[in-house]
């Protein structure tokens, strides 16, 4: 991953290494760029570009039986998977990539790990237990010497970080956090992979969640700010710059939303959206 932030110049440098490696025939090198070049498109919000370079370097580690090239990326590779919906081979590849690091003794690859799953436990509105794996994957950090993340993963965690501040009462989410903390790295590992996907009770989300499906014919929060977004008379294109992910992200919500309430256009998306009073919940 980019540690610096500066996604436009990591990528520049990045695409130079991958033409050098190429006209060298080292494709060992060339391999290992691809997975800096998806871990870049994805802290800028490319997930598209991000499942095509992980999936090319997944395929050559495989073939390779490469495990550090694996145990380096296969977590960011379910990562991917989690955003796009697919959590069953998320889980999958965050076991192997855990198992991996296991077997190599990789503690900072670990406490990685440990991060990707409290995002998606936030993302699940489990804002306790991504609290308590935040907090255990610090303490592994700090045990080899590391207070926090690289600067340029930080955009990829913050949002999963806040989702599970919002989810719960400050002081509960600082004991579940020092919790954590109080976790051993195998104790972690384990709670981690559990993995559940039902949000937990006691959340505002867990009292709201059946009423807003009911309300809305089963659309998730970002289809109905997409519907929304519709509504306001934006394109595709003007829809994933506004929310920062790719255009097919967006085409892919779009029939979603038509197959979920039954309609055959955007005019249909559009007046339901005015109807439910969604366009007033985008800013």
């Amino acid at each position: 991953m980019n540690h610096f932030g500066d996604y436009g110049r990591a990528e520049e440098l990045l695409l130079k290494g991958l033409e050098l490696s190429r006209v060298g025939g080292n494709i060992l090198v060339e391999k290992n760029v691809l997975v800096f070049l998806a871990g870049n498109s994805l802290a800028r919000g490319d997930i598209d570009g991000a499942v095509a370079h992980f999936q090319e370097s997944e395929a050559w580690f495989r073939q390779m039986q490469d495990r550090r090239g694996l145990a380096s990326m296969l977590q960011w590779f379910g990562y991917v998977r989690h955003l796009q919906g697919d959590d069953g081979t998320a889980h999958a590849l965050l076991r192997e990539a855990v198992e991996l690091q296991q077997l190599l003794q990789r503690t900072l690859g670990l406490a990685e790990s440990l991060m990707v799953c409290a995002c998606m436990s936030a993302d699940w509105h489990q804002p306790q237990r991504a609290a308590r794996l935040f907090g255990a994957a610090e303490h592994a950090r700090e045990r080899k010497g590391l207070a926090s993340p690289p600067p340029g993963d930080m955009p990829i965690y913050d949002p999963h970080l806040e989702r599970a501040r919002a989810d719960l009462d400050e002081s509960v989410f600082d004991a579940a956090w020092m919790e954590g903390r109080a976790m051993t790295l195998e104790q972690a590992i384990e709670y981690a992979l559990e993995l559940p996907l039902t949000p937990e009770q006691g959340t505002l989300w867990s009292a709201t969640r059946q009423a807003a499906k009911k309300e809305f014919y089963g659309l998730t929060e970002r289809e109905r700010e997409v519907a929304a977004r519709i509504a306001q008379g934006e394109s595709n294109r003007e829809i994933a710059e506004v929310i920062v992910v790719s255009e097919r992200t967006v085409e892919t919500h779009v029939t979603n939303i038509l197959n979920k309430l039954g309609f055959t256009s955007r005019a249909e998306i559009r007046k339901w959206a005015v109807e439910k009073g969604l366009v007033k919940r985008v800013e």
